[in-house]
């Protein structure tokens, strides 16, 4: 493996995609538009680029014997030696002080922010995923820092029930892989029973609940933040002057995308339960109904808030 190919592939550039969480604020407070807090916005999604490959960089390298061992990470950079442990190390130091340097430009509450992300990627790297439960919580936690760095670098605040969804969703996604992870043992060995992620054992009933119990706390959440949900302002659909501008405030316009939530949990179910995929940055840029779905939501999101006017 080429040295600068195996290097990006350890920086896991396809995860990115999960820092794009960091403009949820700037897009749902209808300040998408607004250049200074874009601008911050966009630095502080850089800074987490850079603390999150640095965490898993630091990943592989504590995990490098037992990658060796295994079928699919033995292809790993660092476990099949196209990146010395020692250099892997330097790099990932090198990417935390990048990304925490970026973040300290932002703002010191994106700083605290991102060290604390780091921090528990590392402690979780340790530690953490050894635990049960607290494994979950930490995989959940690191997409609610990422919002509110959001938060903090663009000024911009989101409601309690938009919150409570994005801790909703969180939590659905970090027990999601583990769901996923479950039906592909499943699948190899031909029958259900235990199930042991990172030296955490959970029984397939313990995931379901958990799974079931996420996936409906979501679907209210939203449903409650789209229902509660004020206009920010007249959209660019609906000029002050016109006649029927004062009527717009009356509706409940963000109800709209509700169906496209339902879906979007369903079909994810149905990935992790029946294909053994629950990998977020794999399923959202390679599942076609879930690539629609999030696509009719984005637009059907934007118009409302933009166009409407929220």
């Amino acid at each position: 493996m080429h040295t600068f190919s195996a290097v990006v592939t350890s920086l896991r550039p396809r995860q990115w995609i999960k820092n794009l969480g960091t403009f949820t604020p700037l897009f749902f407070s209808g300040n998408l538009f607004n250049p200074a807090g874009f601008y911050w916005t966009a630095v502080a999604t850089v800074a987490f680029c850079a603390v999150a490959s640095s965490g898993y960089l630091f990943n592989d390298v504590i995990d490098v014997r037992y990658d060796r061992t295994h079928p699919f990470k033995k292809f790993r950079a660092i476990a099949s030696g196209a990146i010395p442990v020692p250099s892997a190390m330097a790099l990932a130091l090198a990417l935390a002080l990048t990304g925490l340097t970026a973040a300290y430009w932002v703002n010191w509450q994106v700083f605290v922010a991102a060290l604390a992300f780091l921090i528990i990627r590392y402690t979780n790297t340790l530690v953490l995923r050894y635990v049960a439960i607290i494994d979950i919580l930490t995989i959940a936690i690191g997409y609610v820092i990422r919002v509110y760095a959001g938060v903090a670098a663009s000024g911009y605040y989101i409601s309690i029930w938009l919150s409570l969804t994005v801790m909703s969703v969180s939590l659905l996604l970090a027990i999601g892989k583990h769901r996923a992870d479950l039906t592909f043992a499943m699948k190899k060995r031909g029958k259900a029973g235990s199930f042991i992620s990172e030296k955490v054992k959970y029984s397939e009933q313990m995931i379901n609940t958990y799974t079931a119990m996420f996936a409906t706390s979501t679907i209210i959440t939203y449903s409650y933040y789209s229902f509660l949900t004020e206009l920010a302002g007249l959209g660019f659909f609906v000029g002050r002057d016109t006649w029927y501008a004062s009527s717009v405030f009356d509706r409940k316009w963000m109800m709209a995308t509700i169906p496209f939530v339902i879906y979007g949990v369903m079909r994810y179910l149905q990935l992790i339960y029946e294909e053994g995929e629950g990998t977020l940055e794999k399923i959202i840029t390679t599942d076609i109904p879930l690539m629609i779905t999030f696509g009719g939501w984005s637009l059907v999101s934007f118009l409302v808030i933009y166009g409407i006017g929220g």
